[in-house]
C-alpha cells in the first residue's frame, strides 16, 4: 500500500509470480484494499507517504533529543525505541510530548 501511495507514476505493480500465488491481479488486489480501507483511495499516487515519513522522523528526533537531555540513552529501531526498563515512563512521556508537537 505504501508503494501505491507514493507511486505518482503508477509504476509499482504486483509481480506476476505474487499475483499467481494470490490468485489475484494487481487491479483486483488494489480494489480489495480500497474496499477494506476506502480512505486510502484519496492518497494513492499523491506522494503523501513521503511527507508522513518525514513527520515520523521529526517525531523520532524530538523523542531522542528529549531523552538525551535527560541523560537517557535510547536506541531507535525503525519507528520504535529501546531504553532500559527503568526509563520506560520517561520514554512514554517523551513520545507523548513529541506527538503533541
Amino acid at each position: 500500500v505504501c508503494a501505491l501511495i507514493n507511486d505518482e507514476r503508477q509504476t509499482h505493480k504486483l509481480s506476476k509470480s505474487n499475483a499467481k500465488k494470490l490468485g489475484l491481479s494487481h487491479e483486483e488486489l488494489k480494489e480489495l484494499v480500497l474496499q477494506k480501507h476506502p480512505v486510502i483511495g484519496k492518497a494513492l499516487g499523491s506522494d503523501i507517504g513521503v511527507y508522513l515519513q518525514y513527520l515520523d522522523s521529526e517525531i523520532a528526533v524530538r523523542v531522542l533529543v528529549q531523552l538525551t537531555e535527560q541523560g537517557i540513552t535510547a536506541l531507535p529501531i525503525h519507528d520504535s525505541f529501546c531504553v532500559q526498563e527503568e526509563f520506560v515512563p520517561e520514554l512514554v512521556a517523551a513520545m507523548q510530548c513529541a506527538l503533541a508537537w
